[in-house]
């Protein structure tokens, strides 16, 4: 059962995506990898950022269609310029990414912050996106969990 389990729901276990990243990049094929530090509006701060918040951002939606239901509420509402600064950032990139399969090949955002490939220079990286810096995103190196995630990498797919 716990094998069937890592199966179904391995990042509860290794995190943000780490195993996938890794493999891949050492595969030779190009990963990029992204950490979401954002607490938009309706998430309490005790949950942090959490899965799915950060796609109103991929898809600009800073006027939240969709969010009035019984669930959910707009991400952007009542949040400082900082939060559709950030949304255009992330969906040029996404954009981006989609037609050339380079989030970099994007244009129009002036001093737009370049997004590492995961292994670039050897150095698993990720890029956080964040609406408390003055960039709105920085590069960070990828150390979490790393030793359990290279032992599950080296039993499950070496």
């Amino acid at each position: 059962k716990a094998r069937v389990g890592v199966w179904r729901r391995p990042d509860a276990s290794t995190g943000r995506g780490g195993c996938g990243a890794r493999t891949w990049a050492r595969a030779g094929l190009p990963v990029w990898s992204y950490h979401f530090n954002v607490l938009v509006n309706g998430i309490s701060p005790a949950l942090g950022a959490t899965h799915f918040q950060e796609v109103a951002f991929v898809f600009n939606n800073t006027r939240g269609l969709g969010y009035d239901t019984a669930v959910a509420v707009n991400p952007f509402e009542g949040k400082p310029p900082t939060f559709g600064r950030l949304a255009d950032v992330m969906s040029r990139m996404w954009v981006a990414f989609i037609v050339s399969g380079d989030p970099n090949a994007h244009r129009g955002v002036t001093n737009a912050v370049r997004w590492p490939r995961y292994d670039e220079d050897g150095q698993p990286r990720n890029m956080v996106f964040d609406v408390n810096v003055t960039a709105l995103a920085y590069a960070e190196p990828d150390t979490y969990r790393t030793e359990q995630i290279e032992y599950l990498i080296q039993k499950l797919w070496s």
